[in-house]
């Protein structure tokens, strides 16, 4: 177990306010803001490092907060509200940059969609579908792939960069969108990887519980009935094990540096399987917890998300109600509904921004409240907020 950590997984090692090399703040232990602390009663602006009375007796220490999540252990409600908090602080990066991704994603899809036929084919009669040629059915094919790729690597661009943001604001850093962007730009192909291997992983297997079931039902029903509810009980816990337990991948690949092994030697970054492991291992215990805490997120994602986009969809179809109420032409047709397609899309773009950054924000959390938990990673945060921590606080146990 390392130092500073107890058996139960919380950060021991000295009090907050404790002594300290000297540095920066002063003598007397990591501090904040400038402020000294001051034994049994700290000064205002400063991390509260005294105990706090509860009515009862003395309390713990108060965490210090240099940036957007307390340095201790986090419950739920601080990893939400500590992604909320850094899509504030940073909204350049966390809504700027995702909106400017996410936008070129839609426009790249109407670009694509329109070289291949589809807004025509979206408005065509049935007849009109039946006898479009193979080359058209083709175009509409590649132009979905090719739109699929883009989203998907936007995707992994959005996550790196903010990635790198919630690791500057745990410290209550400044970060702007050149830096994020730098330190996201390394990592980039083995994050394309790393979302592939898992796609690949996830496909591979549901490939194999179909197999399994169609082979059941060949021999015989009874037996394909059996395999089927034990392949669905055996896919949905499977499901819940491998989301929670690769969490932790993507922060893990992108912030973690393994220190030498032989004098001399440059530090790596980690591999697509070290990470894998690296998030297996930090998750390990907290397997309920973590899938507890991603359902969470995602269903207050998906709310906002959905609130957002029935916004703008009310919007559009107000507006294209209203556009030449005389024409006998569809409203939503592409002479007609250019507008209300283009406000759609904002909608569209506005929601997915959203997901993304909180989503991408709470999965960069759970990453440091499992190596606080874990490793007392919480120490060398608050050490190297206050300027006593020389070296990278990221370095893999």
């Amino acid at each position: 177990m390392p130092p500073g950590v107890h058996p139960g997984g919380h950060a021991a090692g000295p009090a907050w306010g404790s002594a300290a090399p000297a540095g920066p703040a002063g003598p007397s232990g990591p501090q904040w803001s400038g402020q000294p602390a001051s034994g049994w009663g700290g000064q205002a602006g400063g991390w509260h490092t005294s105990p706090q009375w509860s009515g009862g007796g003395w309390g713990a220490p108060q965490a210090p907060k240099p940036g957007v999540v307390p340095l201790r252990p986090l419950n739920l409600g601080e990893l939400i509200d500590g992604a909320f908090t850094t899509i504030q602080r940073y909204p350049k990066i966390m809504l700027g940059m995702s909106a400017i991704v996410m936008t070129a994603v839609t426009l790249l899809s109407f670009l694509a969609f329109s070289v291949a036929g589809l807004t025509s084919f979206a408005n065509a009669t049935p007849e009109e579908i039946a006898r479009m040629s193979d080359a058209a059915w083709l175009g509409v094919f590649a132009a979905t792939i090719g739109v699929l790729l883009a989203s998907w690597i936007g995707g992994i661009i959005l996550t790196g960069m903010i990635t790198v943001t919630v690791a500057r604001g745990v410290l209550g850093q400044s970060m702007t969108v050149r830096e994020a962007w730098d330190g996201c730009r390394p990592h980039l192909p083995r994050l394309l990887g790393l979302s592939l291997v898992l796609g690949l992983t996830v496909a591979l297997a549901i490939i194999l519980l179909i197999v399994v079931v169609a082979f059941g039902f060949a021999i015989q029903v009874g037996l394909g009935v059996v395999l089927l509810l034990a392949a669905l009980g055996v896919g949905i816990w499977g499901g819940i094990v491998v989301w929670a337990r690769t969490a932790a991948a993507v922060p893990a690949l992108v912030l973690e540096i393994r220190p030498p092994q032989h004098p001399g030697e440059a530090p790596q970054r980690l591999g697509i399987v070290a990470a894998l492991q690296r998030s297996w291992t930090l998750i390990k215990g907290r397997t309920g917890r973590t899938f507890g805490t991603l359902l969470v997120a995602s269903i207050i994602a998906g709310i906002v998300g959905t609130v957002v986009q029935t916004a703008f969809s009310f919007l559009s179809a107000g507006v294209g109600a209203g556009i030449d109420e005389a024409t006998t032409a569809d409203p939503f047709s592409l002479e007609y509904g250019l507008l209300p397609l283009a406000i759609m899309s904002i909608g569209y773009v506005a929601s997915a921004v959203l997901q993304v950054a909180f989503l991408s924000g709470v999965n960069a959390l759970l990453y440091v409240d499992a190596r606080m938990r874990k490793e007392g990673l919480d120490i060398e945060l608050a050490q190297a907020a206050a300027g006593h921590h020389s070296g990278t606080v990221w370095t893999t146990r």
